[in-house]
């Protein structure tokens, strides 16, 4: 029969315990004073012939230094030499037992075990687990109480640190930037650890209607109590609304997770320069709600998009083979510039004489740069600039009213 005194929590993970490793120690103690300190994970050699109590029971200590919130794992192989495994509470000493360490029973301890185990099942490689709720040293004893079975056994003790990790309520997130969460321990402590490995996930949908799935944003691990996830989200997803949440664990933490928030992604401050379909700029134009004017499709080009941390939008017009971000005045640009004003900004400039466009719109020609034409368009607060190394396309697009945004 199992008797677990504390919460039991279930753990995937099993590690393998060989009847062969080497006695890493010299053998457990006779007393809780004299217990070695078990190092965790790593495979100990004792036997229960070593010491023996008023009550003829073969018996070991060691000993297991803990902190609030670790789940530790005893595994323990080479039955019958074992039949009995106790983990007590830190403070526990040799006075605590009147000299008989087990009798159908720990009636001879003036405190119970926080964990006990027997084996019913010779041959077998047994395991016990709990969750310590404070820190300290814990003593761990190994017992045989038929005699005539004492002898060697090995065990390994296996413990993964208990975290929490969690982020600032939050409704909306720019389309790319950095995600803060805060990682503690379980007594409130901030955690610098690389071995802790964090994921920060994003949930949705591929289409309407279907199921949402995770999605791997960015990972980090905890500096002084703060994770920093990098992220880039795509461009179908900005406008929409997202749900975020964290996840991970390490070889020696349990697995940690985040709460879930429904977030709208905003297009990011800064954009580009980056390639875009007709598709996506339309999707930047609606997620943005502003205008991103250009001179229409033009076949045999790619378009690069590029806005700056001050609204401003440009359009490049790249043949197919060019890559996005190359330094080169050789391509068609059409920027949008917020401008109140615009059309009489652009009437002053032009003294007073603009050239009338379709549409209402007006142009005027940069004197000193042919090649860069302004248009404007009654109550619009933008302004639209046509760049081409040729002036006489620049001016064509916009006397022939090809200046449009993008729909």
């Amino acid at each position: 029969m199992r008797v677990v005194a504390a919460a039991v929590i279930g753990f995937c993970a099993l590690v393998a315990v060989g009847a062969g490793v080497a006695r890493a120690t010299g053998g457990g103690g006779q007393t809780i004073a004299t217990a070695p300190v078990v190092s965790a994970g790593a495979g100990q050699a004792g036997s229960t012939a070593s010491f023996t109590d008023s009550c003829q029971n073969g018996y070991e200590f060691w000993a297991l230094q803990l902190k609030k919130g670790d789940l530790v794992k005893i595994l323990w192989g080479t039955p019958p030499a074992v039949d009995e495994v106790a983990l007590w509470a830190p403070g526990t000493i040799d006075s605590n037992n009147d000299g008989c360490l087990y009798a159908s029973g720990w009636s001879h301890w003036t405190t119970s075990p926080l964990l006990s185990d027997n084996d019913p099942t010779p041959g077998a490689v047994r395991s016990s687990q709990m969750i310590v709720t404070e820190d300290g040293t814990y003593p761990l004893l190994f017992l045989n109480t038929t005699g005539a079975n004492a002898g060697a056994y090995t065990f390994k003790a296996v413990v993964l640190h208990g975290a929490s990790v969690s982020f600032a309520h939050q409704s909306k997130i720019p389309g790319a930037g950095t995600f803060k969460a805060s990682v503690l321990a379980p007594d409130g402590s901030p955690i610098n650890d690389p071995a802790l490995k964090l994921t920060l996930k994003g949930y949705w949908s591929a289409r309407a209607g279907a199921q949402a799935r995770a999605h791997t944003l960015a990972t980090a691990s905890p500096t002084n109590g703060i994770a920093t996830f990098s992220y880039s989200l795509s461009w179908h997803l900005w406008g929409k609304k997202i749900r975020l949440g964290i996840s991970g664990g390490g070889s020696s933490y349990q697995a940690v997770t985040s709460q879930k928030e429904l977030v709208k992604v905003l297009v990011p401050l800064q954009v580009g320069p980056v390639l875009a379909s007709t598709a996506e700029l339309k999707a930047v134009s609606k997620a943005l709600r502003k205008p991103i004017y250009w001179a229409g499709p033009e076949k045999g080009y790619r378009y690069e998009l590029t806005r700056t941390t001050n609204g401003y939008m440009y359009v490049r017009y790249l043949p197919h083979g060019v890559h996005a971000g190359v330094a080169s005045p050789k391509f068609l640009i059409v920027a949008t510039y917020p401008v109140r004003g615009a059309y009489s900004k652009i009437k002053k400039a032009a003294h007073g004489k603009p050239v009338s466009g379709p549409n209402g719109s007006i142009y005027w020609v940069r004197p000193n740069n042919p090649r860069s034409v302004l248009v404007a368009f009654p109550n619009v607060p933008y302004e639209i600039e046509i760049y081409d190394p040729s002036p006489k396309v620049a001016r064509s697009i916009a006397a022939d009213g090809l200046v449009r945004p993008v729909r």
